[in-house]
Parts: structure tokens; C-alpha cells; sequence
């Protein structure tokens, strides 16, 4: 098929990036019969031939939500992930690799502490057709890599690796084997880069890609930078708003991305399914009226929801950290990403899916 090519050479198994957006290629007409624009929740990406389906754009908003929930985690709770690899690896590694459609649970899939006959055991080894195909060392949030790349290279070596992975759960190394030595190919952080230019990065790892090289990859283009053609889409009678959505309304997911990736606005209405829009005035405020929501159904468990929602009665080690809502105590004393993401763990405890919440918000 035109436009794209099965990789079959020595260089990073999953894709061989040339540093052309594939954006730019909708410019040349005989290329837009296999570069096709796709809309998911604001994220903007361009799908290259047969390769991707319509869940793999669920899959990059996945990818997306896990990346600025563990900017958020990074951001609140640091010291607690620096004192401990383990709680590194579950609370910002696994997300990322899930996300990216690796079951860690699944050892067909990622063998967690891999032997290597003398070299010791290998955090996490990404396998492919039964045979270990990456390796990737994992160190607590903070701790230098420099040694850590060291270290992997023996296992790597002993299992007949040529792809390296680092990260400290913020900055991630990728290195490939070169000439007997491991080269760097690429360095990322996830707290201080862009959200989506992390994603882009990130997809090195994304499981397909690695079960299916190809030589070009979608971008992963920010809604902003579509807004115009959003718009003409609209203008066409295009679905680029949903339907009953006033203009400006975006998913609590959404705003969640949004402000991991710097963005400063703050909401003016919240709306729920089947209702009139109802004004905030802060996120804070955002977070009351979806506690009130949820519980006027009934659906809070009657424990709560860990640090967010607590039962009144139930003492409180910081009472100032919380305001009383209806029976309950809402934690609303908190950084603005850290409420979108209580708001967020809210409803998904409540049953409610928060891709179905929006708010309109003030630029």
C-alpha cells in the first residue's frame, strides 16, 4: 500500500521517525486518500492506511489522561515516590505502560523481574512472540539514570536485547544497540514537557507498534492547533461539537489534559448528563456541585471515597483541607489539577463516566 512500508532493519523496532510532521503531508493531494483526520474528546490525530482502528483513538486519549495523571501524581505526592522504586513503578511506571497497551499483569505480555542467568533480574521486559523484546530498568522518582542504563545494559546483554528503556517514572531514556554499545535515542520528562509532544514519544512503546513496525506514526496534534479546521468542519455541517453542548464545552478529561499541559482557565458552568448547566464560580466549586450530583443519586459507598469524600463524623487529621457538603466532608483544599482530578476519581467511583461531565469554561 502507498505511504506506508513495513520496517524490517536494525533500528528501533517500533517506527523509524524522519522529523515530518505527518500533518505536513495533506498538502500533496495523492496522499489524502491514506492520511485521514480523526476527532476523539479534543485530540487530534491523523491515521496513516490500515493500520489504526477506531478504538486506537480511545487508546491515545488513554494515553494522553495517564500522562497528566502522573504529572499531577509527580506534582503533590513527590517525596513519597522518591523514597520508594516499588511505589515509582505502580503509581507512575504501570499507568504509562498500560496506557501504551501493555498488561503488566500478564506475563505473555511484561515479565516483572525477569531472571538473567548472573546479571541479576530485570525490573520489566516487554516480550513479543514469546521472546524478550525490550528491556526497562526502573528507579525511584529522582534517582539519577546514569547507572541505571549500566546496570540494564548486562541484562540486556544476557537476553539478547537490542532496546533499552530507563526512567525514574518523570524522565525516560530509550537507547538501542549500536556497535556492541547502547546509544541514546531519545530523553523525555514527563512533568516538564508538553502533554501531547510526550504522547508523540511515548508511542516508541506503544504494543502495536511493536507487534506491527511501521515507518511513520500518527502526530498527535493538540486540539488548539485544530481549532480552525474544527470549526470549517462545523461551518460544513460537520460533528465537531457535540450534540446539546453549548460552544466551549469540554469533558472533565479534557480539562484535566489542558491543564497539565499549562493551560490556565477555570470554569463558568459544569453540566451533567439530562441537565441545565449550573454556574461555578471556581474548581472548587466544580468539585461541590459533583459531589452534590452523585449524591443526591445515592451512589457515594458509605465509606466514602479515600481522601476526597469522607463520611461526617469520622475525624480529620487536617479538618481545614475540607468543606462540609450535604452528610459529607469534600477534601476542596488542593492545587486546581489535583481538584479536576478528585472530581474525576468521584465519579468514576460513583459509577459515572467523567468523558460524560463537561464544563465550559473562561479563557
Amino acid at each position: 500500500m502507498a505511504g506506508v512500508r513495513r520496517h524490517s532493519g536494525a533500528s528501533w523496532p517500533f517506527c523509524r521517525l524522519y522529523g515530518t510532521e505527518v500533518c505536513s503531508f495533506l498538502s500533496h493531494a495523492r496522499r489524502k486518500t491514506y492520511l485521514k483526520p480523526v476527532s476523539s474528546n479534543g485530540l487530534h490525530l491523523y491515521r496513516i492506511g490500515y493500520i489504526f482502528t477506531a478504538r486506537r483513538w480511545r487508546d491515545m486519549q488513554a494515553l494522553i489522561q495517564a500522562i497528566a495523571t502522573v504529572q499531577v501524581r509527580i506534582q503533590a505526592q513527590s517525596p513519597i515516590y522518591a523514597d520508594s522504586e516499588l511505589q515509582t513503578r505502580y503509581g507512575l511506571i504501570d499507568p504509562i505502560l498500560r496506557a501504551l497497551e501493555w498488561d503488566v499483569s500478564n506475563p505473555d505480555e511484561v515479565r516483572i523481574e525477569h531472571p538473567t542467568r548472573d546479571s541479576g533480574k530485570a525490573d520489566y521486559v516487554l516480550m513479543h512472540q514469546g521472546k524478550p523484546h525490550v528491556v526497562i530498568e526502573a528507579k525511584a522518582l529522582g534517582t539519577s539514570l546514569q547507572n541505571a542504563q549500566k546496570q540494564a545494559a548486562t541484562y540486556c546483554k544476557a537476553l539478547g536485547v537490542s532496546f533499552l528503556v530507563c526512567t525514574n517514572g518523570d524522565v525516560w531514556n530509550f537507547y538501542e544497540l549500536k556497535k556492541s554499545a547502547f546509544v541514546s535515542r531519545l530523553e523525555l520528562k514527563i512533568l516538564s514537557s508538553d502533554t501531547y509532544k510526550t504522547a508523540q514519544d511515548l508511542l516508541l512503546l506503544w504494543k502495536p507498534l511493536v507487534y506491527s513496525p511501521v515507518e511513520r506514526i500518527p502526530r498527535i496534534i493538540p486540539p488548539e492547533a485544530s481549532s480552525k479546521r474544527s470549526r470549517k468542519s462545523q461551518g460544513r455541517g460537520g460533528r465537531g461539537q457535540k450534540s446539546g453542548l453549548p460552544q466551549g464545552a469540554i469533558s472533565l478529561k479534557e480539562l484535566q489534559i489542558r491543564l497539565a499541559s499549562g493551560w490556565e482557565g477555570s470554569p463558568r458552568y459544569i453540566h451533567f448528563p439530562g441537565r441545565q448547566e449550573i454556574p461555578v464560580d471556581s474548581y472548587k466549586d466544580m468539585l461541590v456541585e459533583i459531589v452534590k450530583y452523585v449524591d443526591e443519586q445515592g451512589l457515594i459507598p458509605p465509606n466514602g471515597i479515600k481522601t476526597v469524600v469522607i463520611p461526617s463524623g469520622v475525624y480529620l487529621e487536617k479538618p481545614a483541607r475540607y468543606s462540609k457538603v450535604n452528610s459529607w466532608f469534600v477534601c476542596t483544599h488542593a492545587s486546581t489539577p489535583q481538584k479536576v482530578e478528585y472530581a474525576i476519581r468521584v465519579l468514576e467511583a460513583c459509577g459515572k463516566d467523567p468523558l460524560q461531565v463537561y464544563v465550559i469554561v473562561r479563557e
